[in-house]
């Protein structure tokens, strides 16, 4: 299901007082698009709405110390704040990916890869994009003369 299609999915439910539905609709959208703050936006309002204002007070702050780091924007509609991100979600990824890596397994590609690979098995197109991008890999550090550097 497409993210607008869900989000309209989740919006339905949540006009019907489904709330239940709805938050888990949400969440499933955030699973999918961590990113989408309107999902966020939407969810926090119906955690308020629901008595969890805790919660919603939680992603609340969050999403303004997202805000501060330049992570998101805000749009005034009404009383609502309406989030979005101003940074993409690869840079993000990237920036996540490489901060796990030398926290987690002191820069070891090779082991962060292999555990990654032991945790679930991957499908054959995962498989195939994985020997893609080494291949690119190896031609940038060939080009670059990074043969067995950590970067």
């Amino acid at each position: 299901m497409q993210i607008a299609e869900a989000l309209a999915r989740a919006r339905a439910l949540a006009r019907a007082a489904e709330d239940e539905a709805a938050k888990q609709a949400y969440i499933e959208i955030l699973r999918t698009d961590p990113t989408n703050f309107s999902a966020l936006n939407e969810l926090g309002t119906l955690a308020w709405a629901g008595g969890f204002r805790s919660a919603a007070r939680t992603a609340y702050q969050q999403a303004q110390t997202m805000e501060q780091k330049g992570l998101v924007g805000r749009e005034q509609a009404g009383k609502a704040h309406l989030y979005f991100a101003r940074v993409p979600r690869e840079r993000t990824y990237r920036q996540l990916a490489g901060s796990f890596l030398d926290r987690v397994f002191d820069g070891a590609m090779n082991e962060y890869v292999v555990r990654a690979l032991e945790s679930r098995p991957a499908s054959l197109e995962e498989l195939e994009e994985l020997e893609r991008m080494i291949a690119e890999a190896k031609r940038r550090a060939h080009a670059s003369g990074k043969e067995g550097a950590h970067d």
